[in-house]
């Protein structure tokens, strides 16, 4: 199972992401033509947050997009993954948000996180073993996630 963090939402739905939002758009139709698509509910509203606040879309087909991803496998977290979440931020002094996100992708078991960026995550995944991850786009990474 792949794990979509907030900016591919983004990009698949931004007009002026360019090949961005192409490459996000392929995968997307990818996860969700084969069933391996992930996120979580948080993602789910910073997506909204973001494409509504930025005008990328209109809050009613913001909102259609998000039921559009109801079928994917979906995390919702409760009190004890923010519990979880805080021994990632300690343990791996990433931000609160990252260590929602990537509690989430653990929760769900899945192998692989697709994300915009590289975070401070190198703690917990070797940047330097060409397994560990690669580029979708410049500023974009899969993640192989490790279970630790």
């Amino acid at each position: 199972m792949e794990f979509v963090d907030t900016n591919i939402l983004i990009y698949a739905n931004d007009q002026s992401a360019g090949r961005k939002r192409e490459l996000a758009g392929a995968l997307l139709l990818r996860l969700n033509d084969t069933d391996e698509g992930a996120l979580s509910i948080q993602v789910l509203t910073e997506f909204y947050e973001a494409v509504t606040r930025k005008r990328i879309v209109p809050d009613r087909e913001a909102a259609e997009i998000m039921w559009d991803y109801s079928h994917w496998t979906l995390h919702h977290p409760g009190i004890e993954h923010l519990m979880d979440a805080v021994e990632l931020r300690s343990r791996y002094g990433i931000t609160w948000f990252d260590a929602l996100i990537l509690n989430s992708a653990l929760q769900l078991g899945c192998t692989t996180f697709v994300e915009r960026g590289l975070f401070a995550w190198a703690e917990v995944w070797p940047p330097h073993d060409p397994q560990s991850f690669h580029c979708l786009t410049p500023d974009a990474v899969v993640w192989r996630l490790i279970a630790k």
